[in-house]
């Protein structure tokens, strides 16, 4: 009986915290890269023109916007952040990112850090 109450209990409070994972949710947000800058303390710097691709993105207008920095615990993500984010500007193809955020709305406007706004994940669109 103990391990029948502990598994209900268990599975109420897993339920209950998906139903809070999925109340915050991710917000998808997809743009073309318009620009590609390296600061000289290894930020890197975004603009986007924004988009949509299919019913599930929310357009990303943001320019020099900080995305990841070149030194630190996050290096190699961000050397391979740089190099899709020049790939996308050199080749004109979308990019979404995915933002773990809350507010269910994209980051917009000048001077943005994105990897504060809750960024976690990138994509590269055909």
């Amino acid at each position: 009986m103990k391990k029948v109450l502990s598994l209900l209990v268990f599975s109420g409070v897993m339920a209950f915290n998906s139903a809070g994972v999925m109340a915050a949710g991710n917000v998808h947000c997809s743009a073309k890269v318009s620009n590609v800058q390296l600061k000289p303390e290894g930020r890197v710097v975004v603009s986007t023109v924004g988009t949509t691709s299919g019913g599930h993105t929310q357009p990303l207008d943001v320019s020099d916007s900080g995305v990841c920095k070149l030194t630190g615990s996050t290096k190699e993500y961000c050397q391979a952040l740089y190099s899709a984010l020049l790939v996308a500007l050199s080749t004109d193809q979308k990019i979404e990112l995915t933002f773990y955020n809350g507010s269910r709305t994209c980051p917009q406007g000048q001077y943005q850090s994105l990897d504060s706004s809750g960024l976690n994940n990138f994509k590269l669109l055909k």
